[in-house]
């Protein structure tokens, strides 16, 4: 379960707030977030499902 992500979505420096203004929060929660799912990834590729899925589940809680 290979989730490949192109440049453009993964080089979101330019995340912007309703007001149009750059946010450092958003920008690098974005990234974070993808850190971690690059992760997960790995620990599947090596079969390690749970710790994989825990950690996937307390993303989406963040």
């Amino acid at each position: 379960m290979k989730n490949e992500l192109s440049k453009e979505q993964l080089d979101r420096d330019n995340l912007k707030m309703r007001n149009d203004k750059e946010n450092i929060i958003v920008q690098l929660s974005f990234k974070y977030a993808i850190n971690i799912v690059v992760f997960c990834e790995l620990l599947e590729s090596k079969n390690k499902f749970v710790g994989s899925r825990q950690l996937l589940n307390s993303l989406s809680n963040i």
